[in-house]
């Protein structure tokens, strides 16, 4: 009816297991008692305790000097008595919360009594919050969060007080719509300009594929009719545009059917010139956005002051070469809104390009004479001035020579490039004519870096 195990104990249960100095079972009851260090496992959550006793079928029970790990929320709950009840309760006698690893926690709550229900919230009476050991901010009660799942609710808003802006609230609330998708709503009131609606979508359906974008809208109740009166006044610049907004995101796709091809998307246009240094505070911020798009996708966007820039890719890379098809579209947000006319964009835009690399190998393995070749195809276009399309090959000899004194690298390239383009007649023309031309150039570029250390 009862065994009893002495140093280093160990029990399992599929996934779980428990390990203890000491442990003694009981079988009619089901139950275990546990003394001398005993450490529980439940999948990647765990609990310690001086000492602990278990009905193994109810899974009820208490520990002394007890603590749980949660790898969830990555949360432990210490407390001097630890009762655990039906289901996945726990009610704590002197309780301790944190989520920071080591003996001495960078803060903590402390409870005289807490009740814990995992994937749920944390229920604390008679709570302190201490930094170190040393107590800040006294509650008689609190809630704390104990989930492993996201959840749908609001999030911390943002307010104050601006002389542009008047009162201001941004209130976000997230929506966990499932397991790989979610969506955040914003409505930003700000007494002086009115209401900006925001959404930021984001998907991870798998590993291959991931979605981030956000939108930011607004109605605004100012105009800039004179330079003078700007917030940046001084860049001769206005703004007579009342509605007013911001798009920016990014895609990645690995193909499934065939993963050595991947895509990548970025979009990012802007309303006008001073939006992104008008707005930026929140949830709807500048910062905020580029940050999570880093984080998230590991390239950068534009600072807020330059040309806003979109584009797609899809690309293959091989031992010896690469494949890279693309668009490219930049925007100048200083156009328009009674400044310089949408229709006189000088900026040029690639769409589309082709570029195809040979990677830089030996002809002949036992010598070090290397090759090497870029090729592009592409088709430039701008509203005023020249656009057309452009062939550009170049193949590349290189030779590295290397001895105990230093290196010598000698290369030499034939950049062979065609034209064939549109350009746009003077303004002083009665009539604009699009002028055609074909052209074509070679560029022999020659290239020796030499280097030596001495020491």
């Amino acid at each position: 009816d009862v065994v009893e195990a002495v140093d280093n104990v160990g029990m399992h249960m599929g996934d779980d297991g428990l390990i203890a100095d000491n442990a003694r079972c009981y079988a009619k009851t089901d139950g275990i008692h546990l003394s001398g260090d005993g450490r529980v496992r439940r999948g990647e959550d765990g609990l310690t305790a001086k000492s602990a006793e278990f009905n193994l079928e109810s899974r009820t029970g208490w520990l002394t000097d007890g603590v749980i790990f949660l790898a969830g929320p990555h949360a432990y709950f210490a407390g001097e008595r630890i009762n655990k009840h039906w289901g996945d309760v726990y009610s704590f006698n002197n309780a301790t919360i944190t989520t920071c690893d080591g003996d001495s926690p960078a803060w903590s709550f402390s409870a005289e009594s807490a009740v814990v229900e995992l994937d749920g919230y944390a229920q604390l009476w008679g709570t302190s919050f201490r930094v170190k050991n040393v107590p800040v901010v006294y509650a008689p009660y609190m809630i704390v969060p104990a989930k492993t799942d996201r959840q749908t609710g609001f999030l911390s808003p943002d307010w104050g007080h601006s002389s542009k802006r008047g009162y201001f609230y941004n209130q976000p609330f997230f929506w966990a719509i499932d397991s790989s998708r979610d969506l955040t709503l914003n409505e930003y009131y700000m007494s002086e300009r009115g209401f900006m609606h925001g959404a930021t979508y984001r998907s991870r359906g798998s590993e291959d594929e991931k979605l981030w974008i956000r939108a930011d809208y607004l109605s605004d109740r100012t105009r800039i009719k004179n330079d003078a009166d700007g917030d940046y006044s001084g860049d001769g610049l206005i703004r007579t545009n009342s509605e007013r907004w911001w798009i920016r995101g990014m895609y990645d796709w690995r193909v499934p059917a065939a993963p050595l091809w991947r895509m990548r998307a970025d979009i990012d246009l802007v309303s006008d010139q001073d939006f992104l240094k008008e707005y930026d505070l929140g949830v709807s911020s500048f910062s905020n956005s580029r940050d999570s798009l880093f984080n998230e996708f590991s390239r950068d966007i534009q600072e807020k002051d330059l040309d806003r820039v979109s584009g797609a890719m899809i690309f293959r890379e091989w031992d010896r070469a690469s494949l890279f098809l693309s668009g490219r579209y930049q925007q100048n947000p200083r156009l328009g809104n009674g400044n310089t006319p949408r229709h006189k964009a000088s900026t040029v835009q690639t769409l589309p390009a082709l570029d195809v690399f040979m990677h830089k190998g030996r002809i002949i393995e036992d010598f070090p004479l290397e090759f090497e070749a870029s090729a592009q195809a592409t088709y430039k276009y701008r509203r005023e001035g020249t656009s057309g399309a452009r062939w550009d090959l170049v193949p590349k000899l290189s030779l590295p020579l290397s001895s105990e004194y230093g290196s010598v690298i000698a290369s030499a390239a034939l950049r062979s490039t065609w034209y064939n383009t549109e350009a746009t007649g003077h303004a002083d023309m009665e009539k604009t004519e699009r002028v055609k031309s074909d052209s074509s150039r070679q560029v022999v570029e020659v290239d020796v870096q030499a280097s030596t250390e001495v020491s």
